[in-house]
């Protein structure tokens, strides 16, 4: 599967807010699995002032996937809602 961030951009596009559900959340563990196997030296054992870009990003999606599954776990009406 090419994600091809599609998924991810309707996630983050979505101004009125997008409601969640699991598919969601398997779309970003594949885009996860491929992160890592196109950049498999993220985080790797490294000083906090050499991080990559590589991994900056890879900690972003990390980061989405947690707040995602939590809000799946843990609300009756999980919507991811980008504010700006």
């Amino acid at each position: 599967m090419n994600f091809s961030m599609t998924g991810i951009r309707a996630l983050l596009n979505g101004s009125d807010g997008v409601p969640l559900t699991w598919v969601h959340m398997a779309a970003i563990n594949q885009a996860c699995t491929a992160y890592l196997e196109r950049h498999p030296s993220v985080f790797s054992v490294k000083s906090d002032d050499s991080l990559s870009v590589e991994d900056f990003h890879f900690e972003r999606l990390r980061w989405l996937k947690f707040w995602i599954e939590w809000a799946l776990e843990s609300c009756d009406t999980p919507v991811f809602l980008n504010y700006q």
